[in-house]
């Protein structure tokens, strides 16, 4: 059995290449925040998550932590969603 140290450890590299992904997918998400803007979408589109967190949990191998994922991806989506409404907000005090 490992030591606790060291699955902290693994935990911890996950934890990097973890935030260093979700870093790269906060920037796509203002991305999107300014074609939403130019489109005049809403930021909420309820059906691409619903769609968004099927897919997710179907990349699991585990099927036992679906919920899980679900949840995760569902916090995901709304930093991101408070993210394009922040970008949107600051695009249009500067116009």
């Amino acid at each position: 059995m490992r030591s606790i140290e060291e699955i902290r450890k693994d935990i911890d590299r996950v934890d990097e290449d973890l935030v260093l992904l979700l870093e790269t997918r906060l920037g796509l998400s203002k991305e999107i925040a300014l074609v939403k803007k130019t489109e005049g979408k809403p930021v909420f589109d309820p059906v691409r998550e619903k769609e968004r967190l099927e897919t997710a949990a179907g990349f699991l191998k585990n099927k036992a932590y679906t919920y899980e994922i679900k949840e995760l991806f569902n916090g995901i989506m709304a930093v991101s969603r408070s993210l394009q409404e922040r970008t949107i907000h600051a695009l249009e005090e500067t116009s």
